[in-house]
């Protein structure tokens, strides 16, 4: 007789949260998804501005609709961790990389508006300067 064992899945075990956590992620994932869903509504709306010609709320509109778009994968991926069993890290590890390309996001729009503006006040103060 040549019966085969069962084999144990392969690579460590994963961590798996408790009922306890796996509320506070619910909660997470319920009021990141709730964002997400208002961020590509006003995305959308700001989107149609380029009918009128506004291309620049249509343009942040665009950067609405991405964020929520990431904001919702993450929020997906941590709501996965409440319904799965077995791959929460990897879940948790999801939601990460999400909210890196959204903060990474951010923070390079929130550096560039920075530069604009101090270039904006050295400019007025430069015309500012001749004028008188």
């Amino acid at each position: 007789m040549n019966e085969q064992l069962p084999q144990p899945p392969s690579g460590p075990s994963q961590y798996e949260f408790n009922s306890s956590e796996n509320a506070s992620f619910s909660s997470l994932a319920s009021s990141m998804k709730i964002v997400a869903i208002i961020l590509m509504i006003l995305g959308a709306i700001s989107v149609l501005n380029i009918l009128t010609g506004d291309i620049g709320s249509a343009l942040s509109g665009g950067l609405y609709i991405v964020i929520g778009v990431w904001t919702k994968g993450a929020a997906q991926s941590i709501q996965n961790i409440v319904n799965t069993e077995g791959n929460d890290i990897d879940h948790l590890m999801n939601a990460v990389k999400d909210l890196n390309k959204l903060y990474s996001l951010q923070k390079w729009l929130m550096i560039v508006a920075i530069v604009l503006a101090v270039l904006s006040v050295i400019a007025m103060t430069a015309s500012s300067g001749t004028a008188g």
